[in-house]
C-alpha cells in the first residue's frame, strides 16, 4: 500500500512538471536578465585659483581656475551667471565679468570632454556694492518689522530699526540701505498717532530722500496672503517701483502682483516658502 502511494506521488509530480506550469518552467528555464552597464565617466580635477567671495566693491570680477588634463580630453568650458543658462566658453581658464548689479551673484564653470561628459561645477558666490548702514522701517505700522528685525539679527546684520523715521532724519552718514517693511495695521497707525494718508506721505518723502542721497531701498512683505489688498497694496504700489530688491513670502504673490510689478520695473524678486527663510535672503544680499 505504501509503495503504491509513493509511486502515485512520483507520477503526479512528473505530470505536474511537464504539464506547462509557468512557475516551475520559470525556475527551470528563467528568462534572461537585462544587465545595464553605466557609461564610464572621467572626473577631471578642476579647482579654483582666484575669484571674489563675500562682499566686494570691485566693478569687475575675474575668475580663474585650473584643471588636470594630461590626455587633452577637454573640448571646452561652459559657464553660467546667477543660475541662468549654461554658455560655451572656449578653452581659456579665466573669465572676467563686468556690469553686474548691486546685490548677491553667483558664477559657475564646468568642463566638457570630447565625448560630451561634464566635470562637476565650480561655484563662486559674492555680493557687490552693498551699502551700509542699514535702517529698517515700517510702511503701514503692522507687525511685519518684528519678524524682519528678528531675522536680521539671526543673520548677524547690523541695523537700526525706526518704524516712523522721517525724510529729514535720513542722511548719507546714517543710511546706505533702507529696508521698508510693508503692511497696514489701522491699530498700529493709531498707536503711532498716524493716519493712513500721513503714512503714505511719510513713505513718499522717504523714497524721495533716499533717491536724492543714493540710499538703496528694499521692500519686504512678510505677512503672506492675510494682509494683502486694500491699503497694503496701495503702499506696495508706492514702494516697489523705487526698490532694487523685493523680499516676499511665496503665498503673498497668489495673484502675481509682485511678479508683474517686478518685471515691469526691473526689480529683483526674492521669494521664500516661509517667513523664517528671510534670514537667508538677508545673508545673501549683504554677503554675510
Amino acid at each position: 500500500m505504501k509503495r503504491s502511494v509513493v509511486l502515485f506521488m512520483i507520477i503526479m509530480a512528473l505530470v505536474f512538471v511537464f504539464s506547462g506550469c509557468d512557475a516551475l518552467q520559470g525556475l527551470l528555464s528563467p528568462e534572461p536578465v537585462e544587465v545595464i552597464v553605466e557609461e564610464e565617466t572621467v572626473e577631471f580635477r578642476i579647482a579654483k585659483v582666484k575669484g571674489p567671495s563675500g562682499r566686494t566693491d570691485e566693478e569687475t570680477a575675474v575668475f580663474t581656475w585650473t584643471i588636470e588634463d594630461p590626455d587633452r580630453q577637454i573640448a571646452n568650458y561652459e559657464f553660467r551667471k546667477d543660475g541662468g543658462d549654461w554658455l560655451e566658453f572656449c578653452l581659456e581658464t579665466e573669465y572676467a565679468w563686468t556690469s553686474y548689479s548691486r546685490g548677491p551673484h553667483s558664477f559657475e564653470v564646468r568642463a566638457q570632454d570630447i565625448n560630451g561628459a561634464y566635470s562637476y561645477a565650480l561655484i563662486w558666490k559674492f555680493t557687490y556694492g552693498v551699502k551700509y548702514p542699514v535702517i529698517i522701517t515700517s510702511a503701514g505700522q503692522s507687525i511685519g518689522t518684528l519678524p524682519t528685525s528678528m531675522n536680521a539679527r539671526k543673520a548677524n546684520l547690523e541695523f537700526l530699526q525706526d518704524d516712523t523715521i522721517l525724510a529729514e532724519e535720513l542722511t548719507e552718514e546714517n543710511a546706505g540701505t533702507l529696508i521698508i517693511v510693508v503692511g497696514v495695521s489701522l491699530r498700529g497707525l493709531g498707536a503711532k498717532g498716524l493716519t493712513l494718508e500721513q503714512e503714505k506721505q511719510r513713505i513718499r518723502s522717504l523714497l524721495d530722500k533716499a533717491e536724492a542721497i543714493g540710499v538703496d531701498v528694499i521692500l519686504a512683505y512678510v505677512e503672506g496672503k492675510a494682509n494683502r489688498g486694500g491699503s497694503t497694496d496701495e503702499l506696495i504700489d508706492i514702494v516697489l517701483p523705487r526698490s532694487i530688491t523685493v523680499w516676499i513670502v511665496e503665498e503673498s504673490d497668489f495673484d502675481k502682483k509682485f511678479t508683474r510689478l517686478c518685471e515691469k520695473h526691473s526689480v529683483k524678486l526674492v521669494t521664500m516658502i516661509k517667513r523664517d527663510s528671510l534670514v537667508e535672503a538677508i545673508r545673501d544680499h549683504f554677503g554675510l
